[in-house]
């Protein structure tokens, strides 16, 4: 029965190792008995790290207070930014709010990860579209290789 246990643990741990979070795979046996079981896990809460960033299982979070620049807490009129996919590369796909409201202040956008924590990011590639706080759209512009190749812009209403 001890060498069972001994060969259980092991395999456990290497099977668990391999899986991605949130998944675990369980052996266990006895005697003339073995057995196989999974689980799934749900985070309960949220890990900061030294970056500023909030972490959890579904979306990263960077806050900006009102003058723009990154916290690691709402601020009262100020932004967060939400994570909603993450790309091969380093890049994300990130959608801005207004914390106050909780509206969109921007479409999903693709980041790289060195911009995350700029409150004035922009994608490399594509279209970014900025909404003022009462949802209206405020500028849109398309970007090829970084740079700004259309923009147009709307007063606020």
């Amino acid at each position: 029965m001890k060498s069972t246990y001994f060969l259980t643990l092991p395999c456990t741990l290497l099977l668990a190792a391999c899986m991605p979070s949130g998944i675990s795979i369980g052996i266990g046996g006895g005697g003339s008995n073995f057995g196989i079981g999974t689980s799934l896990n749900f985070p309960l809460g949220q890990n900061v790290n030294n970056s500023g960033l909030n972490i959890s299982e579904e979306q990263i979070i960077t806050f900006f207070d009102a003058h723009f620049k990154a916290q690691r807490s709402p601020a009262k009129g100020g932004y967060y930014r939400e994570l909603l996919a993450k790309r091969p590369g380093k890049l994300y796909l990130v959608q801005d709010f207004y914390e106050d409201s909780r509206r969109k202040r921007t479409d999903p956008m693709l980041l790289q990860q060195s911009q995350l924590m700029d409150f004035y990011a922009y994608p490399a590639d594509g279209s970014h579209s900025v909404y003022y706080n009462n949802g209206n759209l405020a500028t849109q512009t398309q970007y090829q290789n970084g740079k700004a190749v259309r923009s147009e812009s709307w007063p606020e209403h």
